[in-house]
């Protein structure tokens, strides 16, 4: 859509990729590319409409190329256009949320195995103070609709456990999380895991 931002998120969990798009060029790459991000640790590019290389004529594909640096590189990349849906989480997988303007909500979605019988789901800022807002009942959480919440000054973090009022107790439940931009605008890593999954640690 040309009214919506792009936004491409890349998370390497054993090496370092790198992310590199295009409009026009079909394999993007580190010589031939429009928009790279090439940080150590997680990639993130956002693309606005207003940017002078978006695609001129709708609709329109944007091609991405991911380059893993020396060895064998596992990764999770996720692309979206609606910014207001949730983004699905991963377990044990952060994703990174490198601006949100004060005072806003950014949704998020995890659904734990069947087996699991508890997970904890924590937000590191780099930016502001966000605070964490959890529910299982099919509703966005807010600031006064919530199961779990947490909302310390800095990182945040809270533990679903199937002893709670609110388990979901289904053989398949999608837990729904806000993160709210509470004092000011703020940059974050969100992170879902249950106790027995790795934990991949933001740089």
């Amino acid at each position: 859509s040309a009214e919506q931002m792009v936004e491409l998120s890349l998370t390497s969990s054993v090496g370092d990729a790198d992310l590199f798009a295009s409009f026009t060029a079909h394999a993007p790459s580190f010589e031939n590319h429009t928009y790279r991000s090439a940080n150590a640790g997680g990639d993130v590019l956002r693309i606005p409409p207003s940017d002078a290389n978006f695609c001129a004529a709708l609709p329109c594909t944007l091609y991405v190329g991911v380059l893993g640096w020396g060895q064998d590189t596992t990764f999770t990349l996720l692309a979206r256009q609606d910014i207001a849906a949730p983004s699905r989480l991963y377990d044990g997988v952060p994703q990174r949320v490198v601006e949100a303007a004060a005072d806003t909500w950014r949704y998020f979605e995890f659904s734990p195995r069947e087996d699991v019988a508890a997970f904890t789901v924590s937000v590191t800022p780099s930016l502001g103070d966000p605070d964490l807002y959890v529910s299982s009942d099919g509703a966005l959480p807010s600031r006064t609709h919530f199961g779990w919440h947490a909302d310390a000054v800095g990182e945040d973090a809270l533990t679903v456990d199937a002893h709670d009022a609110g388990w979901c107790a289904a053989a398949s439940c999608t837990y729904l999380i806000g993160v709210h931009a509470a004092q000011g605008a703020a940059a974050y890593a969100i992170t879902a895991a249950v106790a027995s999954s790795i934990e991949i640690l933001e740089e």
